[in-house]
């Protein structure tokens, strides 16, 4: 199962999870079965790294599905999970700067206006 169906289902059925360091923690209105504990233990790094990017998207009011489609592009989830969040926030942060300027009005090359002699000023890094 993803581990966002894990979460899914977790909340579905009246648990909510947290990170506490590096254990994940529930609390629900009743006992939990041994099968979802068990469900929970073998995808604890995912669950650790889908949290970890929980908090730090709420910290800075990014949307949680964006970091975790950039993720598992180009990141396992298990290093997320073995990451301090000094270090996974450094890493978010990174990549929305970096997202921001490459989206649209962010990030473009200058412009400059071509004239006759536009092409001795570029060469001396003049403009017009």
């Amino acid at each position: 199962m993803r581990v966002e169906a894990l979460v899914s289902s977790t909340a579905q059925q009246g648990f909510i999870l947290w990170r506490d360091g590096d254990n994940v923690r529930f609390k629900g209105s009743r006992e939990m079965s041994p099968d979802m504990i068990e469900g929970l233990r073998q995808q604890k790094l995912e669950l650790l790294a889908y949290l970890k990017l929980r908090d730090i998207a709420g910290e800075m009011d990014w949307q949680l599905g964006d970091l975790l489609d950039w993720y598992k592009a180009d990141i396992d989830m298990r290093d997320i999970a073995r990451w301090n969040m000094e270090k996974a926030r450094g890493v978010v942060l990174d990549y929305i700067n970096n997202f921001e300027l490459c989206r649209g009005e962010g990030y473009q090359l200058p412009r400059c206006e071509l004239t006759d002699d536009s092409n001795e000023n570029y060469k001396k890094g003049e403009y017009r």
